[in-house]
């Protein structure tokens, strides 16, 4: 039997007071096995855990400090910052980056859309550097987003550049998840995301030919984003989200041993998850739960609670 995960708060002028907590956790570690050392599973649209695993325990996550970077460019499109076709011009600090990168040419011009594609697909640094300077200006301006974003979703996380190259940022299972719920909750970057092959065409028409570095885009059907790294001291990371019946699900695996075991991680948290639990909704949000209420000793004698929440 599948157990459901509410969709809505609901705020009763006649509740009892009960004591203030943290969502609840539906399941902990046991039902499912991961073998990475940190994993987590939280439904999207509420923000609740179904799975953890030392979730809390900060660690180094490589390149999948990217899932905060496609938050802010994806923000920076719809307050009108940019749009896809904006120009960017490639510094040399950004062209001259490692480990997986779309080969961009130092001074030469690209679209903000060619290079948001390249850091959703391929996880490419120098695509990643070279929007965050053409967004703040500097990368040390677009840390500085980065870490005002993070504490606006309640983090205490501190990073200290935009591609996680440095691998000096530290962050948990959970801190990852829940920047990675709201960067699911942008179509543009799930639509790159989900892409598994495409061209980049530079300016002076050289091609570099992108493959997607997430696996699952390929081999699990509901699976469109998000980001991966890899490094040795991270081991093998990923912030997954797929969609399944109208419920969305994001699933971070830090620390996993290969890039086999981690998509193996992945997909039995999906499977796990989509199997054992569904997303219902039970009122929206204004909506009248009962009328005329008898409340004994309240401030009124009969209140009308409706539906708070999402």
């Amino acid at each position: 039997m599948k157990r459901s995960i509410t969709a809505v708060v609901l705020a009763l002028a006649c509740a009892l007071a009960v004591p203030a907590a943290a969502r609840p956790v539906l399941a902990a570690a046991g039902p499912v096995t991961v073998n990475a050392p940190a994993a987590i599973v939280m439904d999207s649209g509420t923000g609740q855990v179904i799975y953890e695993k030392n979730s809390d325990e900060k660690r180094a996550a490589s390149t999948v400090v990217k899932t905060m970077s496609l938050l802010l460019f994806a923000q920076a499109l719809e307050k009108g910052e940019w749009s896809l076709d904006t120009h960017v011009t490639v510094s040399a600090n950004a062209a001259g980056l490692g480990g997986s990168t779309a080969f961009l040419d130092s001074g030469a011009t690209y679209k903000v859309g060619d290079l948001l594609k390249a850091v959703c697909m391929n996880s490419s640094n120098d695509a990643c550097m070279a929007l965050a300077e053409k967004l703040a200006g500097t990368e040390e301006a677009f840390v500085e987003r980065m870490n005002a974003r993070a504490q606006e979703l309640g983090l205490d996380v501190t990073f200290t550049d935009c591609t996680g190259l440095g691998d000096e940022t530290k962050l948990s299972a959970k801190d990852i998840a829940a920047i990675a719920r709201a960067a699911a909750g942008y179509s543009q970057i799930l639509k790159y995301c989900d892409i598994w092959l495409d061209t980049l065409l530079h300016p002076g028409g050289r091609e570099t030919e992108l493959t997607n570095t997430n696996r699952l885009i390929r081999a699990y059907a509901d699976c469109d984003g998000l980001q991966t790294g890899s490094n040795a001291n991270a081991g093998y990371c990923m912030a997954a989200t797929a969609k399944r019946s109208g419920m969305r699900l994001i699933v971070v695996v830090l620390g996993a041993s290969d890039s086999t075991q981690r998509q193996k991680d992945a997909t039995s948290l999906f499977e796990y998850a989509f199997a054992n639990f569904s997303s219902v909704r039970v009122l929206r949000k204004g909506e009248i739960v009962q009328r005329n209420v008898p409340v004994e000793n309240g401030l009124s004698e009969r209140p009308t609670p409706s539906a708070r929440g999402t």
